[in-house]
């Protein structure tokens, strides 16, 4: 059975290209047995899609600062003056 920093590196190599189906059989069957493993998995994929995301501008929502934070960063820059 893969040791969990066998099924680590398997996770990485997973997000670049697709695993053999033995190798995917293997990490799915450690992965049963270990939460660990599930869920370093399953945040793996998770920043992997955020990274994805990251990778196109238009996917990213503009967000103007609050009003409040607005003035309160107008008035620090007129008082540096």
């Amino acid at each position: 059975m893969l040791s969990c920093r066998d099924v680590a590196r398997l996770a990485s190599e997973a997000t670049v290209h697709e695993l053999p189906w033995g190798k995917r059989l293997s990490m799915r069957m450690h992965m049963v047995l270990c939460s660990v493993c599930r869920k370093t998995v399953r945040n793996m994929g998770l920043l992997r899609s955020f990274l994805d995301k990251l990778s196109d501008p238009e996917s990213i929502p503009a967000t103007p600062l609050p009003d409040d934070a607005r003035e309160r960063i107008k008035r620090n820059l007129s008082s540096e003056t």
